[in-house]
């Protein structure tokens, strides 16, 4: 049990350490590699630099839009089924 504790404080002091540079990842993924609204940027971005562990927290739990990549998933499996029908 202490092993698991030693652990988890470890990384917890990770994550401090490095919650800046986290930030900045964090910030040039939600600007450059998501296409969203620019308010849920600036709201993000916010969140991110004003609370930042929890900002960092709920962007790993909330931020991700799921439903869209599921629909990207599903698009990609439908063309592999029209080419994969138009080849035969």
């Amino acid at each position: 049990m202490e092993m698991v504790w030693d652990m988890t404080r470890n990384i917890f002091l990770w994550i401090l350490d490095n919650l800046v540079f986290i930030n900045i990842l964090l910030s040039i993924i939600i600007i450059f590699f998501q296409r969203r609204n620019p308010t849920a940027v600036w709201t993000w971005l916010l969140v991110l630099y004003f609370i930042p562990i929890v900002g960092f927290l709920l962007y790993l739990v909330v931020g991700k839009d799921y439903r869209k990549s599921k629909m990207f998933k599903m698009k990609e499996i439908e063309d592999e089924i029209k080419y994969a029908v138009r080849r035969q």
